[in-house]
């Protein structure tokens, strides 16, 4: 039978040699059977330390020797363990997804995920989580991405794309989501796109995504979503729902009234 660790700091290595870098109070209490009084102290004394982060309250981050600096190892290293402690389905997404297709350009600063209820973001020392709240997230179609300590749910590049353009007001706003798509737009496929696009609840959102694809200079991959959009006959909507100014000329592919011009960078 394999003995109990004799120490948090003995707890914590055994995890890495592992290549975990993450564990709850709850797992350490059963792995080392100490007083919460003692735990709660020996727990501190590491994030004092450094060697771990306070996630969230009864989640903890290991911090390897080279990430020390930045207070936290990579989010993608133990998001999958966090959100099972919470208990949500989740997937990354918005920019977090779409660097992971190579649209690097606007790397965002805090890690992305989408969950069906909206829930507070999470900061701790070199950390930031944000939630985006989608009730129709199981719609969704996801790839699983393999990472450093295991694999990670990713929205495809199609709903990734859907994603960016629900969510533009938080991103920056249409200027942003249109530098994004013009790098996203090499991976999404014709015929996938259709698919999300039937799938999507909000026929807006169609609209808006084929109409900056078009102006993101990917009009051939937009053909079929556009057929499918008009034998849909959908009402016309505006490009920029921000704005108060709602009127301009409209485009009549995908009954778009071009109330804004945004600009990629």
């Amino acid at each position: 039978m394999k003995s109990k660790p004799k120490s948090l700091p003995t707890f914590v290595k055994e995890l890495q040699r592992g290549a975990r870098y993450s564990f709850t109070r709850a797992e350490a209490s059963q792995a080392l059977g100490s007083r919460p009084d003692a735990l709660t102290k020996a727990l501190q004394r590491l994030v004092r330390a450094n060697r771990l982060c306070q996630v969230q309250r009864g989640f903890y981050a290991i911090v390897p020797v080279e990430y020390e600096s930045s207070g936290s190892p990579p989010t993608d290293w133990f998001i999958d363990k966090l959100m099972g402690h919470i208990g949500q389905p989740y997937y990354a997404g918005v920019l977090t997804a779409a660097a992971m297709h190579g649209a690097a350009h606007q790397r965002p600063q805090e890690y992305q995920v989408v969950v069906p209820v909206s829930r507070q973001p999470i900061q701790a020392r070199g950390l930031r989580i944000r939630f985006f709240r989608y009730s129709h997230m199981d719609r969704t179609q996801v790839e699983r991405r393999q990472g450093h300590t295991g694999s990670i749910p990713v929205s495809t590049p199609e709903f990734t794309a859907l994603d960016v353009v629900r969510f533009s007001k938080s991103i920056g706003g249409l200027d942003a989501a249109l530098t994004v798509l013009a790098e996203l737009g090499e991976k999404i496929q014709a015929a996938a796109l259709c698919d999300a696009a039937k799938i999507e609840p909000v026929r807006g959102n169609v609209q808006r995504l084929g109409w900056l694809l078009d102006r993101a200079g990917y009009s051939e991959c937009t053909s079929e979503m556009a057929t499918w959009s008009a034998s849909q006959h959908p009402s016309r909507a505006v490009l920029n729902s921000s704005l108060e100014h709602r009127s301009g000329s409209v485009c009549p592919k995908w009954r778009i009234i071009e109330n804004d011009q945004p600009e990629g960078e």
